[in-house]
């Protein structure tokens, strides 16, 4: 009974596992003159995706989020005419010394 129940388990979580798109994360921004209501309907875009926001910027018009690339490859579409910049998120290094001194 109990292996009968552990294989339906195993067997939901890969599925679930498999019909899930990876989340990559990005920072997307804009030029000054465009609407919130442009930035909202990209971040509508991303949580219908199922992703994330993980930051809403302040002082430039923008954000950053973590969902699958497809999303961010239709939100650079739709912000076109506004200047949209769709970049991944990474890790910046000023030197390659990676000691950490």
């Amino acid at each position: 009974m109990r292996l009968a129940i552990l294989t339906i388990l195993l067997g939901v979580l890969s599925f679930t596992a498999l019909a899930t798109p990876p989340l990559k994360p990005f920072v997307v921004s804009y030029n000054d003159n465009t609407p919130q209501s442009v930035i909202d309907q990209a971040m509508d875009a991303v949580r219908a995706a199922k992703g994330r926001i993980t930051h809403e910027y302040k002082l430039i018009k923008g954000f950053a989020a973590s969902a699958p690339r497809s999303v961010f490859e239709q939100i650079q579409t739709l912000g076109e005419n506004w200047g949209a910049t769709v970049e991944e998120d990474n890790l910046i290094r000023t030197n390659d010394d990676q000691s950490g001194r």
